[in-house]
Parts: C-alpha cells; sequence; structure tokens
C-alpha cells in the first residue's frame, strides 16, 4: 500500500490556515471620542512612506506611548507599533481601515491647520513691522 498523498491535497490551504484573521476587540478603556484626541494630540503625526492613506503617529523622547494606547494598535493587520530609524522615537502605523483611523486623520488635519495659522500669523507680524518701519523712515525723511 501506497503512503502517497493526493497533490490535491497538499496544495489546497485548509480552512483553519487561509481564513483572514479577525483584529481583536478594541478596548477604548471608557474613553470617549474627545479623549482620544486628546491623547493623540500631544504626538506628531505625518504622512507615511508605502501604502496611500497610511498616518503615523511618532512618539519623542520623553513621551512613550501608553499601554492603552499602545493596545489599540498592537496585533491588529490595520497598524503597526515599530521604531523609527535614526531618531528613537516609537512610531505607530494607522492604515484607513483602523477603526480609530478617523481620530488619527482628525489630529494630523487639525496639526497642520495650527501650522498653517501660524505661519500666517509670523507672515503678518513680519509684515506689519516693516510697514510700521518703512512709514517710520518716510516720517524722518519728511522732517529732514
Amino acid at each position: 500500500m501506497s503512503t502517497l498523498t493526493n497533490t490535491n491535497e497538499k496544495t489546497q490551504p485548509s480552512q483553519a490556515t487561509s481564513a483572514p484573521t479577525e483584529a481583536p476587540p478594541l478596548d477604548l478603556g471608557g474613553l470617549e471620542d474627545a479623549k482620544i484626541l486628546a491623547l493623540l494630540e500631544g504626538f506628531r503625526i505625518k504622512e507615511a512612506k508605502g501604502l496611500e492613506g497610511t498616518l503615523e503617529i511618532l512618539s519623542f523622547k520623553d513621551k512613550r506611548f501608553s499601554p492603552l494606547m499602545r493596545s489599540w494598535f498592537k496585533g491588529r493587520q490595520d497598524s503597526e507599533i515599530g521604531f523609527s530609524f535614526g531618531g528613537g522615537q516609537e512610531c505607530i502605523r494607522v492604515r484607513p481601515t483602523h477603526p480609530l483611523y478617523w481620530h488619527v486623520c482628525t489630529v494630523y488635519t487639525v496639526n497642520g491647520l495650527i501650522a498653517q495659522i501660524t505661519e500666517l500669523r509670523l507672515e503678518a507680524k513680519a509684515s506689519a513691522e516693516a510697514a510700521k518701519k518703512g512709514s517710520e523712515d518716510a516720517g524722518k525723511e519728511v522732517t529732514a
């Protein structure tokens, strides 16, 4: 009797190995949207290279991710935790399919708007100072 197995049995994956694994349930620790957004605001968020729409949350050397925050992204197919090269910062990559993606995206957008407003204020201040100095110079010429 032969112990050879059917080649079709070899090439077909079993249902247990081919079924997609579900992401673990998200434990938000009882936090509501506003508190989640406030937690995320303390970190730098930028667009990630690679998959379109993916965002990266970067920690600072003096501010790391809390265990609760790590649990939101650890062990999921739509996010990953790692380190950014060169800076020694922890990094969480969040893909658009993650349940908290819109929170991360909102903070990213708000931070971008704040940066633009700050830049516009600095430009307006510099223009006002230049105009003031120009009018002072013109006033000195008239009196001279």
